[in-house]
């Protein structure tokens, strides 16, 4: 559960302002404060989850391709260093 929410904490963070305010006002005047605070707290949720496997999995799983594929080209290039080490060695073989 503790897993669960940790990964739905970023779609909670995007929705629970604009959602939960939505549900939260018309709620609260017609059946109280504590039925609005569940209710949005409950959509709020579900609308969190949606997101969480509608959009940001996908984002993520992509983010993770890219980046593998930045990794594998990056491996096959020489560093900073050994472009420098190697002018190095060209600049004192050619006195």
């Amino acid at each position: 559960m503790v897993r669960f929410l940790a990964a739905t904490s970023f779609a909670v963070y995007l929705v629970h302002g604009v959602i939960g305010r939505v549900v939260f006002d018309p709620v609260a005047v017609n059946w109280g404060m504590r039925s609005a605070v569940m209710a949005a707290l409950g959509v709020t949720a579900v609308c969190a989850v949606v997101v969480h496997f509608t959009l940001e999995k996908r984002f993520l799983a992509a983010g993770h391709r890219l980046a593998r594929r930045f990794a594998l080209h990056s491996s096959l290039r020489l560093t900073d260093q050994q472009i420098s080490e190697t002018r190095t060695l060209v600049i004192a073989n050619s006195d």
